[in-house]
């Protein structure tokens, strides 16, 4: 009850006329979002954390140096529940935190993980691989495919794995 107040309060507050032009605005509403994600964990929460700091940014310059220290949390906290979601054995879900983590890590130029992209994005076609099961098979595939692609497009290393991996996606 009280998150959602606070989610609502920060909905209003982008709604306004005055406050929806200003950077700060958009700012206190990411960090409210991600407030949310790190109570509840729901992906969409992440989400609009994430679009609201890109809008932060783009909107007023002097905000980038917060901005980057949010989104830098943001990944922390996706790549944690990625982790424990994993040893849940919750696949998917760690697979979509992973992929979150990578796709705000993207955006992100001036973030010291820059150089752990591609392995977070090789974790998040493995995760997709491994939670294929017969009703979600070929979507599956091809998501943990395509997550695999990039991660080697992206410079991506490892003993050979992943293209075991790939080769498992293709067949």
């Amino acid at each position: 009850p009280k998150q959602m107040k606070a989610l609502a309060k920060a909905d209003a507050a982008i709604e306004h006329p005055k406050k929806s032009h200003k950077g700060e605005t958009w700012l206190e509403h990411g960090e409210a979002y991600m407030e949310a994600y790190t109570k509840a964990h729901n992906i969409e929460h992440a989400k609009s954390a994430k679009s609201s700091f890109e809008k932060a940014a783009n909107m007023d310059s002097s905000l980038e140096k917060s901005v980057v220290e949010h989104l830098a949390t943001l990944i922390n906290e996706l790549m944690k529940e990625s982790d424990r979601l994993n040893r849940e054995g919750k696949y998917y879900e760690a697979a979509e935190c992973s992929e979150m983590a990578y796709r705000t890590l993207s955006t992100t130029s001036a973030h010291q993980l820059k150089s752990q992209a591609p392995s977070i994005l090789a974790e998040a076609g493995t995760l997709y691989l491994t939670a294929v099961n017969d009703e979600n098979k070929d979507e599956l595939l091809s998501k943990a495919e395509a997550m695999m692609t990039e991660a080697i497009e992206a410079g991506y290393k490892d003993n050979g794995g992943i293209y075991i991996k790939l080769f498992d996606c293709y067949y």
